[in-house]
């Protein structure tokens, strides 16, 4: 869709503007590759989309995903519904994932969603969903299948002003999911995340970036807790400085018993600050140094992971492009060392 503005004076303060719409293509493909160095190594996607399969608007997409470490492939169905259904739908997706990281953790997910979107007041967006997941982990070395029926509901909001640079943005998540043993699930689960975000331009050129995470899992029997849905912590979009998914409770495997030179096992209490000062000194070029600390813990008196460093941005057109270089500094032997974190992505 292209708008232009059609100027002429004697319209005095009313614009006319010409509206131009060009059909989408029927089906819409997808190639993708990337590098990873903290999570998937090298990777690639292809993804096909038909956004019109029907006078009604229904639309459906197909995704399938490869790495080293995680295979995936999935459907979706979309049936829009009101009067904007940009934002109001219900939504059918199925999707299969083999993940093995070499950490001492493999599983493999089936999972179905079904959920209705709507968005709210104050740009809000709402979801109720009902989902089935089928899981089979293997975490220290014990294998267990565990099935879950997980209704639920969702809310957020993102809101930001500033172009390329955002002067002021704000996001917002809200998760709660419930199984039961007498609604078909194989254990008692009750999971909750949250999680915000906070971006503040002081001066054109000055930013600071403060973002929370917090999750809790309360069950009957955490053992059986399949590997996606208990917390780790680390990683670019975690803790800098450590290892994607490294800082979690550890079991030596042997007698059950926590140990800190054992196999990360995931835990049930998820907590993160992120601390972020940005300077920018080109047009599209800005430094940045940073803080950050978190656990994911399964006692409340567990220590605090910590991490720190420097690195640099380059706003790209679809977000800023962001290469950190970050070394714990907590009292941790086993994480010694510097660690470097490529991601690129909008901030909200």
């Amino acid at each position: 869709m292209r708008v232009i503005p059609q100027r002429d004076r004697r319209y005095g303060p009313v614009v006319p503007v010409r509206v131009t719409l060009a059909r989408k293509d029927p089906n819409l493909v997808g190639l993708g590759i990337g590098y990873s160095t903290e999570d998937d190594g090298l990777r690639g996607r292809i993804t096909w989309e038909k956004p019109l399969l029907n006078t009604r608007g229904h639309s459906a997409t197909a995704e399938i995903g490869l790495s080293a470490v995680r295979q995936n492939a999935s459907v979706g169905y979309r049936i829009p519904r009101g009067t904007d259904p940009l934002y109001n739908y219900y939504n059918f997706e199925y999707g299969v994932q083999h993940e093995d990281r070499g950490d001492g953790i493999e599983s493999f997910l089936s999972a179905l969603n079904v959920e209705r979107v709507r968005r709210l007041n104050h740009d809000w967006t709402e979801s109720l969903f009902v989902r089935w997941e089928r899981e089979t982990s293997t975490i220290a070395d014990v294998e267990r299948t565990t099935d879950l029926v997980l209704p639920g509901v969702s809310y957020g909001r993102s809101r930001s002003k500033g172009r390329p640079f955002l002067s002021w943005g704000q996001s917002t998540s809200f998760e709660l999911l419930y199984g039961s043993r007498e609604l078909l699930s194989t254990i008692d689960l009750l999971k909750s995340t949250v999680s915000f975000k906070y971006l503040r331009a002081v001066t054109p050129r000055n930013a600071f970036i403060l973002s929370l995470q917090y999750g809790a899992i309360s069950t009957n029997d955490f053992s059986r807790v399949p590997a996606s849905q208990r917390f780790f912590a680390g990683g670019d979009r975690s803790i800098r400085g450590y290892k994607y998914r490294d800082v979690s409770p550890r079991e030596n495997g042997e007698d059950g018993e926590e140990d800190e030179d054992g196999e990360a096992i995931g835990g049930r209490y998820l907590e993160i600050l992120n601390l972020e000062y940005n300077y920018r000194f080109l047009d599209r070029w800005s430094a940045a140094l940073f803080v950050d600390a978190g656990r994911a813990f399964n006692e409340f008196d567990r220590a605090y992971s910590a991490g720190a460093g420097a690195g640099i941005r380059w706003q790209s057109p679809v977000g800023p492009f962001r290469l950190d270089v970050a070394t714990p500094i907590d009292d941790s032997d086993r994480n010694r060392g510097v660690r470097v974190h490529i991601s690129l992505g909008p901030d909200f």
